[in-house]
């Protein structure tokens, strides 16, 4: 539709093309649960046209043009990393929760089960294969230093990349 959206510190904005104005003081929004988001992390506009928020303390949220609405999964509340793949499924990425994907009907828990599954997910990209991409940090600061780093996932096991492999840091 044109709009540009933007995450502030005092909310999220849309520009039409000739201002700015607050996304949710206009009323239009249907916001039962009173939502603010003021601590977008992440946004993205899927396929049909949703946009997609993860929130420090308020989820992962959905506007479908009409109402907001949050998503807990397993009552997680913090969440970074966005992406829609190829195949339209939303992921997210939780704190000390692995990373969760949306097929349009329910959040799955993508888990490692190992060291993963600890680590806050900041961005996440897909490449051309189908492979899911993840840029981490250990929630633990004394662990930063020697864990994280990047991951990839195939769609059935875990791959970690870290400093030994090239990059400048975990």
């Amino acid at each position: 539709n044109g709009t540009l959206w933007f995450g502030t510190s005092n909310g999220v904005y849309c520009y039409n093309g000739n201002d700015f104005r607050p996304f949710l003081s206009s009323g239009a929004v249907l916001n039962r649960k009173g939502f603010g988001l003021k601590t977008v992390n992440r946004m993205l506009e899927d396929k049909q046209g949703n946009i997609w928020f993860t929130t420090k303390m308020e989820g992962i949220c959905r506007y479908d043009g009409k109402s907001l609405i949050n998503y807990t999964p397993n009552d997680e509340t913090y969440f970074w990393g966005l992406l829609e793949d190829n195949k339209g499924n939303i992921w997210a990425g939780g704190r000390n929760t692995g990373v969760w994907s949306y097929d349009g009907n329910a959040f799955t828990n993508v888990l490692q089960n190992g060291s993963f599954d600890s680590y806050l997910a900041y961005d996440i990209l897909e490449d051309k294969k189908g492979n899911i991409w993840f840029g981490t940090e250990a929630i633990d600061p004394s662990k930063r230093i020697t864990e994280g780093g990047v991951w990839v996932y195939d769609g059935k096991t875990f791959k970690n990349f870290l400093k030994k492999d090239g990059l400048s840091h975990n």
